[in-house]
């Protein structure tokens, strides 16, 4: 072991030795390797400088060239003090000005860059380069109109693609998009391949609403540039116009595969998923997002939006109280808040919201509405009423205020105005999915069994990952005695909802419809796992263990849906036909009494303490009972 370690040190010893002895590299070599684009010259201008044989003229050349080479590899501070370092000896460097102006501009320092662009254009009047970059750190400043005379001056001296294309930015800039696209036009004449200028012109079609447009130019310059990051981004904002959401989260996804650090990309990409109801996606990008740009207002609303449509709004508001701190003068945002308290059942907060926003914009039709939701969810059906009117005043094309507005009709149990408003509603937003499901809804207590199933088929072609429209459909299907096509939708719901609670109790209900009680014992019981306070679950587990002969087991669930609500009829019913099955009549006509006294006309319960009542000889009881029974048919 000794004499390897011996044996390595030797080895080592002589290879140090041998590059020791190896020939410098010449200087002309080095000379031509630093003055070239290539990734070793910076080692190449750097071993100049260390020469001593290297002339000061040459080590100028090589404090030059590694500044150059420097800012195309982004080493901002290291080209800023390499060109400090040749100016400190030759001050009235027109270049060395010129180009720590552009390192100073890609540092953010602007100032400093246009004094030094002020010196380079007085040293060299006709150097077109300089009055560009000056521009472009101009525009940097919002200075658009400067920017725009240094432009000029600059394709004055001398018409390059890249000078009409910097014009053409700063016209969009200020709003002027035709301007900025003729000189997209010229900079794409002069070089047809010069892909930033169709990028830039596909921003300007966009601003525009020519999104298909727009969208060829993003490919068109992503053909030439498969690596732009920001062309992908903006030709997924383009697709996210036109709703092709999945084309949009497919570009977002390649920006951010260019580039992990997009911020804006990744907030886009929340943006869409959030529309595509993938809350957790949508929350993780949020969340991505702000690790790169804590102080995002876009993203901390983003977030705290799709926190509430995921059905928390509890963590939302963390994030919407940070975003209304930030600007507490919107309007959007306090909507966004009352929401959420919306949301948490806070109505008395969710209206100090609406009224805030109202107080900012009086005619703000989404603060009426979100306090005609408080006012709706508070039982209040006519205050919210009148405020989906102010809405609709407000604003007679706002769809959401006549649907939200059905909703309260439907709840105040007006049922015709409710249809007539959902009406209204789709024919000003024809893909406004849930107003087809609220629809159908009405049409379905109707008994319209045609009309609300053509209204959930709509509602699924518009939105297929919505479970309330195929759990909607079930229910219709049900009703209409179809259980396999039920049965079918339900399982639809609840793959997409797999903890729809309501979704498990109704699909258990269609399998019991089916004689299948097992099954339906097994959701019920799913049911009940998810929503250990599910009432209506325990009195239909306790009919499917009657039907399974289990009395015990069925009058333990009758009696957890009494413990819930001790006046809940069909529980007492349910629990009185367990006891009669169990021999004790005197208890079920107990039960049966109880039922009568909170629910007078249910037939039902008439009936049952009939039959007991029958049962233990009471033949006149059992017959004024019967008789009252088939009053209440």
């Amino acid at each position: 072991m000794r004499a390897l370690v011996v044996w390595v040190i030797v080895c080592g010893v002589l290879v140090g030795a041998f590059y020791a002895l190896r020939p410098p590299v010449p200087l002309p070599v080095l000379r031509a390797e630093c003055n070239s684009e290539k990734s070793g010259a910076v080692s190449a201008c750097s071993a100049i400088l260390v020469r001593r044989e290297a002339s000061a003229s040459e080590r100028l050349f090589a404090l030059r060239h590694r500044a150059g080479a420097e800012l195309a590899l982004r080493e901002t501070r290291q080209a800023i003090a390499d060109l400090s370092t040749v100016l400190a000896k030759t001050p009235d460097d027109e270049v060395a000005l010129r180009r720590r102006g552009d390192a100073f501009d890609n540092a953010g320092e602007e100032t400093r860059a246009l004094a030094d662009y002020d010196s380079a254009i007085r040293l060299a009047p006709d150097d077109a380069t300089a009055f560009n970059n000056r521009g472009y750190a101009l525009a940097n400043l919002h200075r658009y109109d400067e920017a725009i005379a240094d432009y000029n001056r600059a394709i004055a001296l001398d018409e390059k693609p890249v000078h009409y294309r910097n014009r053409g930015d700063a016209y969009a800039a200020k709003g002027d998009t035709a301007r900025a696209i003729a000189d997209f036009n010229i900079a794409l004449k002069l070089a047809p391949g010069y892909a930033l200028a169709l990028r830039d012109r596909a921003d300007a079609f966009y601003a525009t609403h020519a999104v298909e447009r727009a969208i060829a130019d993003y490919t068109k310059s992503i053909a030439l540039d498969p690596k732009d990051a920001e062309a992908f981004n903006n030709r997924g904002a383009a697709y996210d116009s036109i709703d092709k959401t999945p084309e949009a989260i497919a570009d977002y996804a390649r920006a951010i595969a260019l580039f992990p650090r997009y911020e804006l990309a990744l907030t886009n990409r929340g943006h869409a998923y959030d529309r595509q109801r993938q809350y957790d996606r949508a929350i993780l990008d949020y969340t991505m997002a702000l690790k790169l740009d804590p102080d995002s207002l876009d993203a901390i609303q983003g977030r705290g939006e799709a926190y509430v449509d995921r059905g928390l709004p509890r963590l939302a508001l963390p994030d919407l109280n940070r975003a209304v701190e930030k600007r507490p003068n919107d309007p959007v945002l306090r909507n966004d808040r009352a929401v959420a308290y919306n949301e948490l059942g806070d109505h008395a907060h969710a209206l100090e919201e609406a009224a805030a926003a109202l107080a900012i914009d009086p005619n703000n039709t989404a603060a009426f509405v979100n306090r005609g939701d408080a006012y709706d969810d508070m039982g209040k059906e006519m205050m919210a009423i009148a405020e989906y009117d102010r809405a609709i005043l407000a604003d007679p094309n706002d769809a959401t205020a006549y649907n939200n507005r059905g909703v309260a009709y439907e709840h105040n149990g007006e049922q015709v105005r409710a249809i007539a408003d959902y009406t209204s509603a789709i024919e000003l937003s024809p893909r406004m999915e849930e107003a087809y499901v609220n629809r159908a809804r009405v049409h379905e207590a109707r008994g319209e069994v045609e009309e609300a199933l053509a209204d959930y088929d709509k509602g699924i072609a518009i939105d297929p990952s919505d479970e309330t429209a195929y759990r909607g459909r079930g229910d219709v299907f049900d009703d209409d005695d179809n259980d396999d096509r039920a049965i079918g939708d339900y399982n639809h719901a609840i793959a997409l909802a797999p903890n729809d609670a309501v979704a498990f109790n109704n699909r258990a209900f269609a399998y019991g419809r089916e004689g299948n009680y097992k099954r339906a014992v097994e959701d019920y019981t799913h049911a009940l796992r998810l929503d250990p306070h599910y009432e209506t679950a325990f009195v239909n587990r306790g009919d499917a263990y009657q039907a399974l002969d289990e009395e015990g087991l069925a009058i333990a669930d009758y009696n957890r849906a009494l413990a819930l609500n001790p006046k809940d009829t069909a529980a007492l019913v349910g629990r009185g036909n367990a006891q009669a099955g169990e021999g004790r009549d005197d208890v079920a006509i107990a039960d049966y009494s109880h039922a009568i006294d909170f629910e007078p006309k249910n037939g039902k319960a008439y009936y049952r303490r009939g039959l007991a009542k029958l049962r233990m000889g009471d033949s006149s009881g059992s017959e004024a009972d019967f008789v009252l029974a088939r009053s209440f048919e």
